[in-house]
């Protein structure tokens, strides 16, 4: 049976969701457009490398392996959930 592969923007919303982490806080210290990001979660529109980058380093640390697992994974079923006290230390 193949690994199930997950496209990175439903990992990102998938984090995004879990982590309660809103696009345009990511816009503000990521540099990119809100709107960008939008399209680019909406699958309206593609988004480079570079800059699907420079989002996952504009979460917290706790997110960022967060969506590391889900996409190395290919299996969001089987994700990881945050600990608690994770969340607690997203302010």
């Amino acid at each position: 049976m193949e690994p199930r592969v997950i496209d990175p923007r439903d990992a990102l919303n998938k984090t995004l969701q879990v982590f309660d982490l809103k696009a345009a806080d990511l816009a503000e210290r990521s540099g990119i457009d809100a709107q960008q990001i939008s399209r680019y979660r909406n699958k309206h529109k593609d988004m480079t490398s570079l800059n699907l980058y420079r989002l996952i380093e504009a979460m917290p640390v706790e997110a960022q392996f967060y969506f590391s697992s889900i996409v190395l994974r290919h299996d969001s079923a089987t994700s990881p959930q945050p600990c608690p006290e994770h969340l607690q230390h997203l302010d």
